[in-house]
């Protein structure tokens, strides 16, 4: 494995092996059995480390869409598969949620909250997608698709934030919530 894969995965493990993770290099260098100095030849920061491991779940999030549009043809489908496979990937890999939950808290952190903008534009842009065959579907209760569109987000932001508190597992799942009421 090389360096820049080991450090991301030793970032990733170091999130999800602990409640309220201290993610600095020094951890993250102890986790991956290098030096500090090992993490700086390979990131310029903390921040570009965690937006590469955001950019690796973004890959997987690509690898999911891309077969669930294998699998359905209908767009009402598709969503409803779409968020029942975010949410479990969700629950195998909490440093997602962390990551997608993580608020900057300083300017310091203004190149990951623009990477986190950039993957929130993601995730909206494969259900803007979806939307645009939902809507052609024929049913009889219609709500337009923005509304839908924040509607979808809120609910999984929602969930994320629980699951980030809760850490056992995301609530619709364990509560087997039908998305049909949503959809």
């Amino acid at each position: 494995m090389k360096p820049k894969e080991k450090i991301i995965l030793a970032l990733k493990e170091l999130i999800e092996s602990s409640e309220m993770p201290s993610i600095s290099t020094k951890n993250i260098a102890r986790q991956a059995n290098y030096s500090e100095a090992m993490i700086y030849q390979n990131f310029r920061s903390k921040h570009e480390l965690m937006t590469s491991l955001l950019n690796h779940h973004k890959e997987s999030i690509t690898a999911i869409k891309n077969k669930i549009d294998k699998d359905s043809s209908l767009s009402s489908i598709k969503i409803k598969n779409f968020i029942k496979e975010i949410f479990r990937y969700a629950e195998k890999n909490y440093s997602f949620v962390y990551l997608v939950m993580f608020e900057p808290r300083d300017n310091s952190e203004k190149d990951y909250k623009t990477s986190l903008d950039e993957f929130n534009l993601f995730l909206e842009e494969i259900f803007k997608d979806y939307l645009k065959g939902y809507v052609l579907e024929p049913k009889k209760n219609r709500y337009p698709e923005d509304t839908l569109l924040n509607s979808i987000l809120i609910f999984i932001y929602g969930q994320f934030n629980l699951y980030r508190l809760d850490k056992k597992k995301l609530p619709s799942l364990r509560l087997d919530i039908r998305l049909d009421k949503l959809i």
